[in-house]
């Protein structure tokens, strides 16, 4: 949001959610996982670019290209096994 200069309500306009969502992802209340991995963070940022620049008619498309390489490195199960470990405590 800072590096765009955008505030929730237009990050919502352009993800296609609340801005109630924004906040709470914002706040770690929703969807928290802590991402390290230098190249994910580099496509990630890639996809903010193209959504900043070119609208929200490449969100689909985006999510499923950064989820592919997300998947691929195996980091889906981590936090599969980390959401299991965290509620069956």
């Amino acid at each position: 949001m800072k590096n765009y200069g955008l505030n929730q309500k237009q990050v919502a306009e352009l993800l296609g959610i609340t801005p109630a969502a924004v906040c709470q992802y914002l706040s770690n209340k929703r969807g928290y996982y802590n991402i390290t991995d230098d190249d994910i963070l580099h496509e990630i940022e890639k996809s903010i670019d193209l959504l900043f620049h070119n609208g929200s008619v490449h969100i689909i498309n985006e999510t499923c290209r950064v989820c592919t390489i997300i998947k691929s490195k195996g980091i889906v199960e981590k936090i599969e096994e980390e959401f299991t470990k965290n509620n069956l405590s």
